[in-house]
């Protein structure tokens, strides 16, 4: 074996498959979560959809103040554009998100490129929907996955996973269970059909009606193939004969009222940190900084510390590598309170006109990421000679010209 591929084979590390391995990782609810195949409750599913949407927008990027990033260029087009063969970036953060608030696991697989053997690189993003995956396994201290990738099975270590859990435990550190509203969500369910049942039970059997002799079965449906006929025909009045006698079906069905179910609803909306306008969209900015807040910004913060843990070696890290999530909080602001904002941004010292155009909606300017700076603070013993005050001299000066002539 040749230099290079000994150091090839020290990169690229053997396939590791875990039949009959032990340690299996137990979650409350089992791996997956909810069963996402099935009648879903639909509030539930339109808050994962929702804060989906908002979270597809966000922008990645890598910073480091320190040094050039010329090297990490290429991920900007990974974490913006094409994270891999089938998705944009919008649609695969979509789909992470949405994994994240249903399921409590998100995952996104990372697909190293090493055919480069002095630098490994990412090549591809791939979103990890929770009922992908087979089984998670301990093996020699470190935690290994299997998961259906594009029709075949892969098994891999955690660290080749960007792993984003909402209701971590101590216990369960992948735990996806939220048990309580599991109660919530079976009250809900049976209200649904029990609501259906009374819609068609009154859409089956309306009328019953008695004739005062016995008939045969031929006689009876014969009579009420007719009857149904006077029934269709009939406008205002129905005319009967006086050996006929009829009764209407009133349905009795029970079902919750629109308070109680109300109430249930609200249940889901606290456990997303949401509330009813957020689903519908008319939700002030006050209410959208509160959701962003609560439920927005700890899934970009949490993969914000993943995506750098798991993308940079310790030594890029050392060196002041970051993978920052931008999101815009002032997204839903109004004009009125972006323009507050805009003018308390001006009385910075230093600043980015391109910042303000972004908060105003304004386009761009050619210079404008470049930071300029305000000459409206100077030091405090300089004011008159900044302003031409005293005949250009400081108050240092005045000072040393009076302890010349004491002299």
């Amino acid at each position: 074996m040749g230099f290079f591929e000994k150091l090839k084979s020290l990169i690229i590390k053997p396939r590791v498959t875990l039949d009959g391995k032990t340690g299996v990782i137990s979650t409350e609810s089992g791996i997956g979560g909810y069963d996402r195949t099935k009648e879903f409750n639909s509030t539930y599913v339109s808050c994962a959809e929702s804060l989906a949407r908002h979270i597809s927008k966000i922008q990645i990027a890598v910073k480091n103040p320190n040094t050039n990033l010329s090297k990490f260029k290429y991920l900007e087009r990974i974490f913006q554009f094409s994270p891999n063969d089938i998705q944009c970036a919008s649609a695969m953060w979509y789909s992470v998100a949405y994994d994240y608030f249903f399921a409590g696991l998100g995952l996104v697989y990372i697909e190293w490129d090493y055919s480069d053997i002095t630098q490994s690189k990412v090549k591809r993003l791939w979103p990890i929907g929770t009922t992908k995956i087979k089984q998670m396994k301990i093996l020699d201290n470190r935690v290994y996955v299997q998961f259906v990738l594009e029709n075949k099975v892969v098994c891999d270590s955690i660290d080749n996973f960007i792993v984003l859990v909402r209701s971590p435990r101590s216990s369960s550190p992948y735990n996806v269970a939220n048990p309580s509203l599991q109660k919530i969500m079976d009250v809900l369910a049976t209200n649904d059909e029990g609501l259906i049942k009374a819609v068609e039970n009154s859409n089956r059997i309306q009328f019953i009606v008695q004739s005062a002799s016995n008939k045969s079965e031929k006689m009876i449906r014969d009579d009420q193939e007719k009857f149904k006929q006077r029934l269709d025909d009939a406008e205002n009045v129905l005319y009967i004969s006086g050996a006929e006698h009829i009764t209407q079906v009133n349905n009795q069905s029970k079902y919750a009222t629109s308070t109680e179910v109300s109430e249930w609803k609200k249940e889901i909306f606290y456990s997303f940190g949401v509330n009813a306008k957020f689903l519908d969209s008319t939700f002030n900015e006050n209410e959208w900084q509160s959701i962003y807040e609560g439920a927005i910004e700890p899934f970009i913060t949490m993969l914000s510390q993943e995506m750098t843990n798991k993308i940079f070696s310790i030594r890029e890290f050392d060196v002041g590598n970051r993978i920052t999530v931008i999101s815009n909080p002032l997204q839903t602001a109004s004009m009125a309170t972006r323009i507050k904002v805009g003018e308390m941004y001006c009385k910075l010292p230093v600043i980015k006109p391109n910042v303000l155009c972004d908060i105003l909606y304004l386009p761009h300017l050619e210079s404008g990421d470049k930071e300029v700076q305000s000459l409206n603070f100077v030091n405090a013993n300089k004011v008159d000679a900044y302003q031409g005050v005293g005949g250009g001299k400081s108050d240092e000066d005045n000072n040393d010209d009076s302890d010349d002539s004491n002299k």
